[in-house]
């Protein structure tokens, strides 16, 4: 993945293509330019207007090499907002209480929406729910390296408990149940693993709910 500045308008599709063999071009669902080259390669191109540069420095501190994400810079402005960027870390903890709440309304949303008999949109909730859970699952481990991207290498930095709950909150159509059962319990168990706050009140209507799911 890169990072560009550019100093004046430039037609990032004919910039990438002069450059790799692209197969396919698109501007995905974030507003970034992404090719597909040879092999189902992919390169993302994250390019920052000169007056947006500040911008720069507020994004997700992780895995940041300033010399590997220059692909134009000519008055060495975005190296100097990287160097701010690769200062920063994420702040896992901090978050935590954020992210738990964030998970207990996809889980209200999913389970109203369950209940309702909307099989297909629960079941797409159920991956904005997975998200939160495997975030305060990595807290909980101490295996925060990948903490905006929970999922990744979550098979190789997650142990073999964490991962078969996580297995029990994934689902078919016909499985929702279960899954939205066991993701409220993972849910609880968690936020009074890490000392967060969950309305009592909440969380015993979130149990009711999936008994009655």
């Amino acid at each position: 993945m890169s990072r560009a500045i550019f100093p004046v308008h430039v037609d990032v599709r004919a910039w990438l293509s002069a450059r790799l063999d692209v197969q396919h071009f698109v501007v995905n669902e974030f507003g970034t330019p992404t090719v597909l080259l040879p092999g189902l390669r992919r390169v993302e191109l994250h390019v920052a207007a000169q007056e947006r540069l500040p911008e720069v420095e507020d994004w997700t501190p992780q895995h940041v090499r300033p010399e590997r994400m220059l692909a134009k810079d000519p008055d060495g402005r975005l190296a100097r907002h990287l160097a701010v960027l690769a200062a920063r870390r994420t702040d896992p903890a901090g978050e935590a209480q954020d992210t738990l709440d964030r998970l207990l309304n996809w889980l209200a949303f999913g389970l109203n929406v369950l209940a309702r008999g909307e099989r297909i949109r629960a079941h797409e909730l159920l991956g904005w729910v997975q998200g939160g859970l495997l975030r305060l699952a990595r807290l909980h481990a101490g295996r925060t390296a990948h903490w905006a991207n929970a999922s990744r290498r979550a098979e190789q930095e997650l142990d073999a408990a964490t991962l078969a709950r996580y297995a029990g909150v994934t689902a078919s159509l016909d499985g929702l149940e279960v899954a939205y059962a066991n993701a409220v319990a993972w849910t609880l168990d968690l936020a009074a693993g890490l000392s967060l706050h969950c309305p009592e009140a909440l969380a015993a209507g979130l149990r009711a709910a999936t008994m009655q799911a």
